[in-house]
């Protein structure tokens, strides 16, 4: 019989500590359909202060797409600083008189690019035609 009361005693706790944690859980469900009711509202426009919200986020983004602008705009410049450090090179380079091999081995760029380069600093008049290396 002690063994019989002894599981029913066990039995009791279990269902004790169960309807503890359910009661918890209707709490956070209470509180989850309160905060979804409100984000309801919020996205319906019935809330005064949504408007000024959603006006915020708007800006924040228009801020973004700024700061992406000016980000870009920043890069373009870095890589056209960094081709006219390239023209530099190659100028100094193909005056000393270094092919079109040796100058693309020395810089790790492709021959091609090289020529294209010479070709460019033709055109801008900083190197004559006689001077490029076939």
């Amino acid at each position: 019989m002690e063994e019989v009361s002894t599981k029913l005693n066990i039995l009791d706790f279990i269902i004790t500590v169960l309807q503890q944690h359910e009661k918890s859980l209707d709490e956070s469900l209470e509180k989850f359909d309160h905060a979804l009711s409100r984000l309801e509202k919020f996205f319906s426009n019935e809330d005064p202060e949504a408007k000024k919200i959603k006006d915020h986020f708007s800006l924040l983004e228009e801020t973004r797409e700024v700061k992406k602008y000016f980000e870009d705009l920043k890069n373009y410049k870095e890589q056209k600083i960094l081709l006219k450090q390239i023209e530099f090179t190659i100028l100094n380079l193909t005056i000393k008189g270094k092919t079109i091999e040796e100058i693309a081995l020395s810089l790790g760029i492709n021959p091609i690019n090289v020529k294209k380069i010479q070709n460019k600093l033709v055109r801008k008049g900083y190197l004559n035609n006689t001077k490029q290396e076939t």
